[in-house]
């Protein structure tokens, strides 16, 4: 009888002697996703982004929106007197394009357009010192669902212009007493019908009244004339109580195109607004004041300067005594940079003195008070300029703020929540590698102020319970748009290479490789490679890097010369020499290096747009050249066999690790070829082709570690469009096996996960995805799948 403990070394004893007679590969465990690794951005802004376009504020609470697919809800909290960010109330969803939204105490209601013309969505959501909760939501497959919204206290109002063959109406929404809940309580639509005139195009809500607009409707057989409706409840029934048309119908005025309803004491309803485009298609607003039983007309608010086109009204708010009137055609300090009038009345509603606003930093086309808001304590005024150029990037938008006194009820705007610049189409994990316990991903695109491309490199050091550290960021040390420093990246030890194949130095977009040595823990540039090639139209050069510590493949493009090939050389072969200094020799047989990889002084080289034995279509090659007599000498080639007479791109990526070859193509539906190196040669040992694959999906990626093969198709659908996985093959008892496929946990549709793969040496698989977008449009990521730690003695005796 012997121990557990000596039993086990037993087991491992005849393993050992097992693996030492054939080779052998143990099973190991499955990968998990153990990190996602994204580059820290200095702000949220990004081009495009319409911030401001849409925005509410109801006491210390304000929410400003974007506007496009996919956009975000921000939310902002006032403490002691100072807003702050309030990141736990951001909201974004990314098949939804907020169109409309509200607040009230802790309340909001957002409309937003569904991804692929799916319709619209009206949701309320409840605010908690945590984020927001979801309290009802409706949808619709028409698109004009809550083409406006408005809340106030336990009721909420939805604007339905497109119901009833567009003749419109409006759905009045309640919460339950004391509760949480809300549920639609009412439908509130013109009697008779008016075909056409789109009722609840705007929508305003105060206490037991509520206004909507009506643009399209035909008075007096006066096309698009517009009018507004007013219901008031009464216990439990809303009564229509006035229809407001203006005293002489105007074709095409569109009175009703906004609207804004509130009341000097909160809870009485006595004042209106509606907005209508008369005065010459500059616009002006109508001011209307509840009587005994009636509302009845006050007075007129004429924009101070009339300018055509300047939309006077388009954008309407009122809280009490105080209005915000936006007018973002405008032109003060450039052609439609806009303004916004903060409103004061006088008592009895009769007169209004109106101070303008505009941006400190007026830009033309910004569109300032394209969306107002206000709240009567300060008062709070608060204005959209979507489309503002800020921090490099055009058409990020700002958001202006004025609060005031009761000696300065409206001082002058000030921008307000600063989004900076983000990392929108950063393509961060378009290249990386991993040696050592250090990790490098490559984010050409990155941008740099106002110029795109500029590209940076972040180093992360994988830490001992195999996580990575927070990264150490290189940027481009020339800095100029499009360089796409960062393109191609190679580490090793101390020493790392940074491809920029778009700088202009030694000829437009000639490209540069920047070799990095690291000391003390700070990277600094020890030399800049430039191409070899003797032609002026040299470029691209460092699009792709190998390197193994000495020696570097570095792929460019070398155009022919006359007289010689007539094919362009895409690969240089570079040598560090102990003094710093690098030494070029040329692989002339390979054209346009597609991706390489060293293995025992071996260099091979793949080339997916070369001539294979079809003969006049792109099959592939990949080459082998061994350093002999003093230069790169050619041994061998190969191609994936396949006689089918289509471009095939094999050797589109390689990978390799001490002698095992795989080989991948970019033609749907092609096996990965593996090869095992003999002498100089590699020969052939399986085709590996996913289960499960589609008839349009290519396994365009592989990594290779030992006795394991990873295998990336990034189009292949899971459960989202386009968005990739990688499969994982084991050799087992001499035969090669899928043991399992790997996806993002949280898939995102054509971020083409796995467009570049590598293990690392503790045997995790990196992965990313450089086109996925998650906080910004292609910011990328890069996924980190790892083994589970093991313990070898977990109850003290195995």
């Amino acid at each position: 009888m012997y121990s557990r403990l000596g039993k086990r070394r037993v087991e491992w004893a005849v393993l050992l002697l097992a693996c030492i007679a054939a080779p052998c590969a143990v099973h190991a465990q499955s990968l998990s996703e153990r990190q996602v690794l994204r580059a820290p951005a200095s702000g949220e802004g990004a081009p495009g982004r319409l911030f401001g376009a849409r925005i509410a504020i109801d006491g210390d609470l304000a929410v400003v929106s974007e506007r496009r697919m996919g956009a975000q809800l921000r939310g902002y909290r006032r403490v002691a007197g100072t807003w702050q960010r309030a990141p736990e109330l951001d909201r974004r969803r990314a098949d939804e394009n907020p169109k409309a939204l509200a607040l009230s105490e802790d309340a909001l209601i957002y409309s937003a357009e569904r991804a692929n013309g799916a319709g619209s969505v009206v949701r309320v959501l409840r605010a908690t010192p945590t984020g927001w909760v979801d309290a009802y939501a409706v949808q619709s497959s028409d698109p004009d669902l809550g083409a406006s919204v408005a809340i106030a206290g336990m009721r909420a109002v939805i604007g339905h212009p497109g119901a009833n063959s567009a003749a419109g109406a409006a759905y009045v929404l309640t919460r339950s007493p004391g509760g949480t809940t809300w549920s639609e309580t009412a439908v509130l639509q013109s009697s008779p019908l008016q075909s056409g005139a789109r009722l609840g195009h705007s929508v305003s809500i105060v206490s037991g009244a509520v206004v909507a607009g009506a643009p399209s409707e035909t008075v007096n057989s006066v096309d698009d004339a517009g009018a507004a409706y007013v219901w008031e409840l009464t216990q439990s029934t809303w009564n229509p109580v006035a229809r407001i048309v203006a005293p002489t119908p105007t074709a095409n005025a569109r009175l009703g195109s906004a609207v804004a309803i509130s009341g000097l004491d909160e809870g009485t309803p006595d004042r209106l607004l509606v907005a209508t485009l008369e005065n010459g298609g500059s616009g002006r607003v109508r001011a209307y004041r509840r009587g005994a039983s009636t509302w009845n007309a006050s007075f007129v608010i004429d924009p101070p300067t009339v300018q055509a086109g300047q939309n006077f009204g388009y954008a309407l708010a009122m809280d009490g005594d105080v209005a915000a009137i936006g007018s973002h055609g405008f032109d003060l300090g450039g052609t439609d940079a806009g303004v916004v009038y903060g409103t004061d009345f006088n008592a009895g509603f009769s007169a209004a003195t109106l101070t303008v606003r505009g941006d400190p930093s007026p830009q033309a086309g910004a569109f300032a008070g394209f969306a107002v808001g206000i709240d009567r304590t300060g008062p709070t005024l608060l204005a959209g300029a979507p489309l503002t150029d800020a921090d490099g990037n055009t058409d990020q938008g700002a958001v202006l703020m004025s609060i005031g006194s009761a000696g300065t009820p409206f001082p002058a705007l000030q921008r307000v929540f600063p989004l900076g610049q983000g990392l929108s189409i950063a393509l961060f994990g378009r290249s990386l590698s991993t040696q050592a316990d250090t990790l490098v991903v490559g984010a050409p695109g990155e941008a740099s102020g106002a110029l795109p491309g500029v590209g940076a490199v972040y180093v992360y050091g994988r830490q001992p319970d195999g996580t990575y550290a927070p990264p150490t960021r290189i940027s481009n040390p020339q800095g100029f748009a499009s360089d796409f420093f960062g393109e191609g990246v190679a580490v090793h030890g101390d020493l790392l290479l940074v491809g920029a194949p778009n700088v202009d130095t030694n000829g437009v977009d000639a490209g540069a490789v920047y070799v990095y040595r690291r000391s003390a823990g700070v990277w600094n540039v020890e030399r800049v490679l430039l191409s070899p090639c003797n032609s002026t139209q040299r470029r691209a050069f460092g699009r792709r890097i190998e390197f193994d510590g000495t020696r570097a493949m570095i792929g460019g493009i070398c155009p022919p010369t006359a007289g010689g090939s007539s094919a362009d050389v895409g690969v240089d072969i570079a040598t560090r020499q102990p003094d710093g200094s690098w030494t070029f020799g040329l692989a002339a047989a390979a054209s346009r290096m597609s991706d390489g990889g060293w293995d025992d002084g071996l260099a091979v080289i793949g080339s997916h747009n070369a001539n294979g034995n079809l003969g006049g279509v792109e099959a592939g090659l990949v080459r082998t050249f061994a350093f002999q007599g003093g230069k790169w000498q050619f041994v061998g080639s190969s191609d994936n066999g396949s006689n089918t007479p289509s471009p095939q791109g094999y050797g589109y990526d390689l990978g390799i690790d001490r002698g095992l070859l795989a080989v991948a193509s970019y033609r749907p539906n092609t096996p990965v070829v593996v090869r095992r190196r003999s002498g100089l040669q590699f020969l052939p040992e399986a085709s590996l082709l996913p289960s499960g694959l589609g008839a349009n999906e290519a396994v365009q990626h592989v990594a290779v570690r030992g006795e394991r093969i990873a295998v990336a198709a990034i189009v292949h659908t899971v459960t989202v469009n386009q968005q990739g996985a990688v499969f994982l093959f084991e050799r087992q008892l001499g035969s090669w096996q899928q043991a399992q496929r790997l996806v993002a946990s949280n898939p995102v549709t054509q971020s083409y996960f796995g467009s570049v793969i590598a293990f690392a040496e503790d045997g995790s698989l990196v992965v990313a995805a450089p086109e996925e977008s998650s906080t910004f449009e292609y910011q990328g990521a890069v996924y980190v799948f790892a083994e589970p730690p093991v313990a070898v003695f977990s109850d003290g005796f195995e």
